[in-house]
């Protein structure tokens, strides 16, 4: 993960969150995953929960999948929500790495 990737996301999320009508789960599976977020099969809907090498993320994020069937705008906005947190994490922790880097040299 890098800046441009991240300012591409959070540009997206900006997007859909404006218009978050006709969302389905796999709009936003697909942005989980680019955060670093893995698929586990755990409760009623399916979570996305921390990768290995992701920085530290909230607690897993359920989205639902209801086949074709568009997600209701309060949920799409609440996932949007919780992914935008994810790009603020990663924009922390990549400042921070950023820093260590300098302090090396």
């Amino acid at each position: 993960m890098n800046n441009k990737q991240l300012e591409k996301i959070k540009k997206n999320l900006k997007a859909m969150h404006r218009s978050p009508q006709g969302k389905k789960a796999s709009d936003f599976e697909s942005i989980a995953q680019s955060l670093g977020r893995t698929l586990v099969k755990r409760g009623k809907e399916p979570n996305w929960q921390k990768a290995d090498e992701s920085p530290i993320l909230v607690p897993p994020l359920s989205i639902p999948h209801h086949g074709a069937e568009d997600l209701k705008v309060g949920t799409a906005r609440n996932i949007i929500q919780i992914l935008l947190n994810d790009v603020d994490t990663w924009e922390t922790y990549l400042q921070t790495q950023e820093q260590k880097s300098e302090e090396d040299e």
